[in-house]
């Protein structure tokens, strides 16, 4: 009888290891994308800026922002305080330069963001 709850007791810290495992695939996944999505997004408002596109080069503005308000509304405290509000801090600091280039050539912000992205993927995504 004593074996058999063992048995469960293991058998249920197994499931709670992989769920908990699963969970941050999944999660570092959507990293993953997100931060590509916004990659695409910065290169798209370069891209549209040399070929003259300002419909495209807004639609690219408003994706690359709405994928950082993403980011930031999924960042909890409760993991780490103060990696929270850099990144927050980092999130809305993009979205600034996003709203300047709105008015003025995109293709050294772009870079700088850009440059950012990639230190992130860097820094939170596993290399493969």
């Amino acid at each position: 009888m004593a074996s058999l709850a063992i048995r469960s007791t293991a058998l249920s810290a197994y499931r709670a290891i992989h769920q908990a495992a699963e969970g941050r695939e999944a999660k570092i996944e959507l990293l993953e994308m997100l931060l590509d999505g916004l990659a695409a997004s910065l290169s798209g408002i370069r891209n549209a800026e040399l070929s003259g596109d300002s419909g495209a080069r807004q639609s690219h503005i408003v994706r690359a922002s709405r994928i950082l308000v993403g980011l930031e509304k999924a960042l909890d405290p409760r993991f780490n305080k103060e990696l929270t509000e850099n990144l927050g801090a980092l999130y809305k600091y993009f979205l600034r330069r996003l709203n300047r280039i709105s008015s003025q050539d995109a293709s050294s912000t772009v870079d700088e963001l850009l440059g950012y992205t990639n230190t992130l993927r860097s820094a939170f995504l596993p290399k493969n």
